[in-house]
């Protein structure tokens, strides 16, 4: 009984390993002429924060959350608009996921979609994001050889470095814990990291006609 008590304290005591997986960057839609023109005006739309522009993208039946707002242009404004005009974050989170690649659907057409139908997703952290991971747990990290800090400061000791990979997560403000592969606790500045189910955007391509089906977050 005394060595099972050991055997048992023991195990305790050894770290828990926590799951990664590689998640690198992808851009599907780069392969379609068509895309990265439209895609390259809706950048230059957003550059200029030309809100007639960026709503004339969006599809009428494009979703804007999942539940009690309009779709559309309408549903845009419903979510996004305050005093008549785009809130900053609008600008802010439509950049950054429009930047972050793109993901084309990998079975086309779906029973969502008509035949010839294209279906193209950003950023390739949403689509990309390895199944077999809770994306409710898990971050992605963006870039090369991220730091990971023993503590949630740019003095403190720096435990590792990653490469866009998934880690798991306890969510964060500025910095944002993670847990590495031998089960230490780090930290890694929140602007090196994408929660999987953060704001995602939707491109349908329907009769040669590019446009806006969704920008939603959550699950």
């Amino acid at each position: 009984m005394r060595l099972l008590l050991t055997f048992f304290v023991l195990l305790l005591a050894v770290p828990a390993q926590a799951q990664l997986a590689p998640l690198v960057p992808r851009d599907d839609g780069a392969d379609d002429p068509s895309f990265v023109l439209f895609r390259a005006r809706l950048v230059e739309a957003i550059a200029r924060r030309d809100a007639e522009t960026v709503l004339s993208f969006f599809a009428p039946e494009a979703r804007l959350s999942f539940g009690g707002t309009d779709g559309g242009p309408a549903g845009v404004r419903q979510v996004w608009y305050e005093n008549g005009r785009p809130r900053p974050d609008f600008w802010a989170e439509l950049g950054s996921v429009v930047a972050l690649g793109s993901i084309r659907d990998p079975q086309p057409p779906t029973p969502a979609y008509d035949d010839g139908e294209v279906l193209i997703t950003a950023p390739y952290t949403f689509a990309g994001f390895p199944q077999e991971l809770d994306a409710f747990e898990h971050v992605a990290v963006l870039g090369e050889n991220v730091r990971v800090r023993s503590a949630p400061s740019l003095d403190s000791e720096v435990l590792t470095a990653l490469t866009y990979t998934a880690v798991p997560s306890r969510g964060g403000g500025e910095w944002t814990p993670i847990t590495l592969a031998d089960g230490r606790e780090g930290f890694i500045s929140s602007a090196y990291v994408r929660s999987p189910i953060d704001y995602r955007i939707g491109f349908l391509k329907r009769s040669g006609r590019w446009s806006i089906v969704f920008f939603i977050a959550g699950d």
